[in-house]
């Protein structure tokens, strides 16, 4: 059995970013002797998340869920305008780890002069933290079909969740433009994201399955998953070495990719049992 990592995989800078900022918090609560808190999960990925909890920093997302204020880490995907305030009103001391790229959106999205379109997942806090940061008309997008009941006389400026799916927007702005609707896309899909998917595809044409090692609440890790699929191979999404299925070890190469939010021991497990069997 030979096993083949993708070129670029795991933790992206944002992910590496936002957890040296929870560091950060956490030696400053026990300097000053108060809890360190984060605003929901850090980045999509539980074995992360349970470190930190196990460490004494508690998950939260609203000031009545903490016993006293404390450092309250802003996670990766950030936190909507009104949310933020009212824990600055509770005392509590913000450090943020939102990733650089999802705040340059939100300002996007912040000083937009048109109703603003979010191309992304309603539910994915990304998505959430962008719809608290609008101060015009929000409509969310997460398919072609969502674009129907827009007015097409009226121009829209358009944000994009980080991890969407480009196979997806493909559909989304090609369906606009059968529409007549004016739409101006402001950003991009991550870059770091891009290069892990352009990676998953060049490793699935050489091996004869794909292992994704990750979050299974993580958009990009799914991403990564869907595009291994889709080239004809096999491609199982696991979030740990136990998950690996029995199929997998017939295999004679096996490659190994690993969503941005996904830290490195984990996908090493995978390997070392692999290389075990």
């Amino acid at each position: 059995m030979e096993v083949v990592y993708a070129s670029k995989m795991g933790f992206c800078r944002g992910v590496s970013l936002s957890l040296d900022r929870v560091r950060e918090a956490y030696e400053l609560s026990i300097k000053d002797c108060v809890p360190c808190y984060i605003y929901g999960d850090i980045v999509h990925n539980s074995y992360v998340t349970d470190a930190l909890i196990e460490n004494g920093v508690r998950s939260i997302l609203s000031a009545e869920e903490a016993p006293i204020p404390g450092y309250l880490v802003i996670r990766a995907h950030g936190i909507g305008m009104k949310e933020r305030s009212l824990f600055e009103e509770k005392g509590f001391k913000i450090i943020d780890a939102t990733c650089p790229i999802v705040l340059r959106n939100q300002g996007l999205v912040r000083t937009s002069d048109r109703d603003v379109i979010i191309i992304g997942y309603e539910h994915h806090a990304e998505v959430i933290g962008l719809v608290g940061c609008a101060r015009r008309n929000i409509h969310i997008v997460a398919s072609s079909q969502d674009l129907e009941v827009l007015d097409k006389s009226i121009p829209y400026n358009a944000v994009l969740q980080t991890t969407f799916s480009q196979i997806e927007l493909d559909k989304i702005l090609s369906r606009a433009q059968e529409l007549g609707l004016e739409i101006k896309l402001l950003n991009t899909i991550c870059g770091a994201s891009s290069e892990r998917r352009k990676a998953v595809a060049d490793l699935s044409e050489n091996v004869d399955a794909v292992l994704v090692v990750g979050d299974k609440k993580s958009a990009n890790t799914n991403e990564l998953h869907k595009i291994a699929k889709e080239k004809a191979v096999l491609s199982f999404l696991i979030e740990k070495a136990e998950d690996i299925p029995i199929d997998v070890l017939e295999c004679k190469r096996i490659g190994i990719t690993a969503g941005a939010s996904t830290p490195s021991v984990i996908y090493r497990q995978v390997e070392d049992f692999l290389r075990s069997r």
